[in-house]
């Protein structure tokens, strides 16, 4: 099997539109479509081509503690196995708060009849969540001549990190034209244990889905849909991307509904010949 790295290069603008509260426990990516993988471990090994992602995504720009997230994901077919494995790496940073974590992906991908694939994956992977208490105040803490004491018990005065242990779960149905996934995050997901608390990740259920059509001029235009829910939230993420041609592409999403959270747009180029 002939197989190619996936380069794409892309321009990305953003606006934050709302004020809509959404619990970090997951990383939220402008673009969903461009990075399943982080979402939906059955992903790992669907295309025919190594496929490389680093992306970076940052808020509020020029305000301090703002969110940041890093991500670095790989993934590829590996016929010898019956499906695909696949790699990813994140940082999460939101004020004091840092989540770092990393992930092995397996995808076992059955062929169905005519063109079309069932995928089931899991992820496995370790969670470390760290708390910087020196970037931490009280209405009732001590801070005299560099000495940090909150005087309540449950945050730290330093610096206090913590691993835990997590397992994801998803299955994937494609199709020449359409795919549709289910995912399950952190569905057993060990305490993480610090000095002053036990931090464990809450269970998330992820819904998605593309439909990929072509008009004329050569250009295809392809919607997606994915829903996440923490069982007492729900947010939605909208796509409509355009592909121009075979190495061209252009995107615009937004996230929420009605107070939107978010709104992006993207042009990127693939570099493969």
């Amino acid at each position: 099997m002939k197989k190619r790295l996936c380069i794409y290069i892309g321009l990305l603008t953003a606006w934050v539109l709302g004020q809509q509260v959404w619990a970090q426990q997951i990383p939220q990516f402008t673009q969903y479509r461009w990075n399943e993988l982080f979402y939906n471990p059955a992903y790992a090994g669907s295309t025919p081509d190594i496929q490389l992602s680093t992306l970076f995504r940052g808020q509020w720009i020029g305000i301090e503690g703002r969110p940041i997230t890093f991500a670095l994901g790989a993934h590829t077919p590996i016929p010898i196995i019956g499906g695909g494995a696949g790699l990813l790496l994140l940082n999460d940073m939101l004020g004091a708060e840092r989540h770092t974590a990393a992930y092995l992906l397996y995808s076992y991908k059955k062929q169905l009849k005519g063109n079309k694939y069932l995928q089931a994956g899991v992820e496995l992977g370790a969670i470390q969540k760290s708390l910087n208490g020196t970037q931490l105040t009280t209405p009732n803490g001590e801070y005299i001549g560099g000495n940090i004491n909150h005087n309540d018990p449950a945050l730290p005065n330093a610096t206090q990190s913590g691993i835990g242990f997590d397992l994801g779960a998803g299955l994937r149905y494609q199709t020449k034209r359409y795919a549709i996934g289910i995912a399950a995050k952190h569905i057993a997901a060990t305490p993480i244990a610090a000095a002053t608390a036990n931090i464990r990740p809450v269970p998330h259920a992820i819904i998605h889905g593309n439909y990929r059509f072509s008009i004329s001029g050569g250009i295809d235009l392809e919607p997606a849909l994915l829903v996440k829910t923490d069982f007492n939230q729900f947010q939605p993420d909208i796509t409509l991307s355009a592909y121009l041609g075979k190495h061209w592409i252009a995107a615009a999403a937004i996230r929420g509904i009605g107070d939107w959270e978010s709104a992006a747009a993207i042009v990127a180029t693939d570099l493969n010949p």
